[in-house]
């Protein structure tokens, strides 16, 4: 499992990443963004901590910080 090109450890558990979206167009500082803390994944789905819940996120729709 990859996040912009780096595939992911176990040091890459508890990073900084932010979601976002594909209507976003790739702009990090848009509205529906959202911060979170790479928690997990699996061969389909990285699993991120946001403030409120977890959720399963696309890795193509993630960035690191």
């Amino acid at each position: 499992m990859q996040i912009e090109k780096e595939e992911l450890t176990e040091d890459s558990i508890w990073e900084k990443v932010t979601y976002v979206p594909g209507h976003a167009e790739g702009d990090r500082s848009h509205a529906d963004c959202e911060t979170g803390f790479l928690k997990s994944w699996n061969d389909k789905f990285v699993f991120v901590k946001f403030l409120s819940n977890t959720c399963a996120c696309r890795p193509e729709d993630l960035v690191w910080g």
